[in-house]
């Protein structure tokens, strides 16, 4: 699809069209989303029913990018979604969706690993159990706080790159083909040519209007489930923050990678 010169506000289109063009697939498919995820706290069987429901979640937003990816105008792009089913919607690349979680589960155990290496090794382990200990002396005390202080401010700057460059990585993700492709794409985000990609002017101001925009629906689901009968809306909201995240991860893929120029004249 061509990327407008009014390319954020194009994101929000492509999202809500979604949902409007299909209200009934939509519904259907945001209280499937919610049943696994109440159904997750199970015990034990919850384990597998979570997997499942992440793995959903990745092939729901694949089929949301796919839809995108192989329209041609906004009118052809309506019309797929008009046809759609909300079995398809949840169930077409399920593939597609076991890679990219499984990618994502095993980043997040390289990152956990990392953190507690870089932690061990810089502080050390018989530093961190004995800070509270009498023996130790309040000058002590501080050169570890100072320490763990330094090394948190740099694990926070490097989290906040990664935040950046992470819708490139889902573009790519949700765009696979099938499960392989949709692994390996996750760890494109230690990519030295995603990292050249990202420094863009256009993708710079879709990232941050995506994460503004998923500040504020965060808060909103918040209030939202304080109240029983308010949970619904908290899913709606959830439902069309995944579906905007995946059209910015879409037209961000495109800005960065293939060059698309944007309708100026």
């Amino acid at each position: 699809m061509q990327i407008t010169p009014t390319y954020v506000k194009q994101a929000y289109s492509l999202a809500w069209r979604f949902f409007s063009k299909n209200k009934m697939a939509s519904f259907l498919a945001m209280a499937s989303i919610f049943a696994l995820n109440v159904l997750s706290m199970i015990p034990l069987l919850g384990f597998l029913i979570a997997i499942f429901a992440g793995i959903v979640l990745f092939s729901t937003q694949a089929y949301v990018a796919k839809t995108l990816m192989n329209s041609h105008s906004d009118e052809e792009y309506d019309e797929k979604v008009e046809s759609t089913d909300v079995k398809s919607i949840l169930m077409d690349n399920l593939s597609i969706g076991a890679g990219g979680f499984l990618g994502f589960v095993v980043i997040e155990i390289i990152m956990l690993i990392l953190i507690f290496t870089v932690f061990a090794m810089s502080i050390g382990l018989e530093a961190l159990s004995t800070l509270n200990s009498a023996d130790m002396t309040p000058e002590q005390q501080m050169a570890i706080f100072q320490n763990i202080g330094i090394i948190g401010i740099i694990i926070a700057i490097v989290f906040m790159f990664l935040a950046y460059i992470y819708p490139i990585v889902l573009g790519k993700v949700y765009t696979s083909n099938d499960f392989g492709e949709a692994f390996s794409a996750i760890f494109t985000m230690f990519s030295p040519a995603v990292w050249k990609a990202s420094l863009n002017g256009q993708y710079f101001l879709m990232v941050t209007m995506l994460h503004l925009t998923g500040i504020g629906a965060m808060i909103l689901m918040a209030v939202s489930m304080m109240t029983i009968v308010l949970i619904p809306v908290a899913m709606f909201i959830f439902y069309l923050l995944i579906l905007y995240a995946t059209t910015t991860a879409v037209l961000s893929q495109e800005i960065v990678f293939n060059e698309v120029q944007t309708e100026e004249e």
